[in-house]
């Protein structure tokens, strides 16, 4: 059977770390994100979209914590 594209996203959210998850979730209610896409899913984007700095950032703070 086929996964729904949210089905999809959930396992790639679970496959991920749990610091990075938690950060992702975190930016997704701060930033009120309504659509998350892996960069290799883009045929083009503005760089304005782009979290992957914030998301970065969120996890450099968390680690030298």
């Amino acid at each position: 059977s086929q996964q729904t594209e949210q089905e999809v996203g959930q396992q790639l959210l679970q496959e991920m770390s749990p610091k990075v998850q938690e950060v992702l979730q975190e930016l997704i209610s701060t930033e009120g994100i309504g659509l998350l896409l892996q960069r290799g899913s883009v045929i083009h984007a503005d760089a304005g979209y782009s979290i992957t700095a914030k998301v970065t950032d969120k996890l450099n703070q968390a680690f030298t914590e």
